[in-house]
């Protein structure tokens, strides 16, 4: 059987942003929960802060449970070298934007970032599960409660080899890794065991989509990789005229582009070239 990449950004926001019951089986296999998710809210991808002039982040998955915990699900193909700088902004906006003027400190909740990284993060040490707390920095069982990070090495998890099918976090990272391998352990034996899983599975089961709709997912994904690059390229290459506005410009486009104008009229209002503004449809 055949599956679409589930590492790839349409694929894996499809498969979890999309489908509750999912994410939260997820969610309770890979993250140190004390106490499991029963049920979950999706949050808007965009990551506002309440100045307006300030930078706008997007995620992949953002929700909130039951308990009004926050959380914060990323795939990140290649590791960045601002990767960790992201992942704290991001969550660091959540909180500096969850409390209203007549709500109490006590009444923040704690926020959940989890990031699989198919890179590697530290090439020399074969540790692939990376928490991150902050902590009194003598006595280490003293933590600020408010964000933890975790980062998740998928390439060395695969290497190591050490998957058991009575594991669910391992269910999960194998289906992330290999939904092949994963398919094929999934025998009816554990099909109620591991439901969401199979669920999962059959979410990315090419024979699932016609021709047409594979070829589809696959430009788009095509064209989201390409206007990434293109927009790093041109951030890159603005930084003689300010990052800043060069970033507002862009953003700016794309505005314009999801409220209907045509590439020329945006070119002209932007004083930019019309190859420029195709960039980003």
């Amino acid at each position: 059987m055949a599956f679409l990449d589930p590492k790839q950004d349409s694929t894996f926001k499809y498969v979890f942003a999309q489908h509750p019951d999912v994410l939260i089986d997820m969610l309770n296999a890979i993250l140190p929960l004390k106490v499991p998710i029963v049920s979950l809210e999706y949050l808007p991808p965009e990551l506002l802060p309440r100045q307006t002039q300030k930078k706008t982040s997007i995620v992949d998955v953002r929700c909130k449970d039951n308990l009004n915990r926050h959380f914060i699900v990323e795939m990140q193909v290649a590791h960045r070298k601002n990767l960790r700088k992201r992942m704290l902004y991001n969550a660091a906006t959540i909180i500096a934007n969850e409390l209203y003027p007549f709500q109490d400190f006590d009444q923040l909740r704690i926020t959940y970032s989890l990031c699989f990284l198919e890179g590697t993060m530290y090439p020399n040490k074969q540790e692939w599960f990376h928490p991150f707390r902050i902590s009194h920095e003598n006595f280490e069982d003293d933590k600020l409660d408010g964000i933890e990070w975790f980062f998740v090495e998928l390439g060395k998890w695969r290497k190591l080899g050490n998957f058991s099918i009575t594991s669910r976090r391992d269910v999960w990272l194998s289906f992330l890794s290999n939904p092949e391998m994963l398919d094929t352990m999934l025998t009816t034996e554990y099909e109620n065991e591991y439901k969401e899983a199979r669920k999962a599975l059959r979410l990315i089961d090419k024979a699932k989509y016609t021709p047409e709709q594979l070829w589809a997912m696959e430009r788009n994904a095509d064209e989201l990789y390409f206007a990434w690059e293109a927009l790093k390229m041109d951030i890159d290459e603005a930084t003689k005229e300010g990052e800043a506005n060069a970033e507002k410009r862009i953003l700016a486009i794309i505005q314009d582009l999801k409220s209907g104008m045509s590439e020329i009229d945006i070119a002209k209002k932007h004083q930019v070239e019309v190859s420029f503004v195709e960039k980003f449809r």
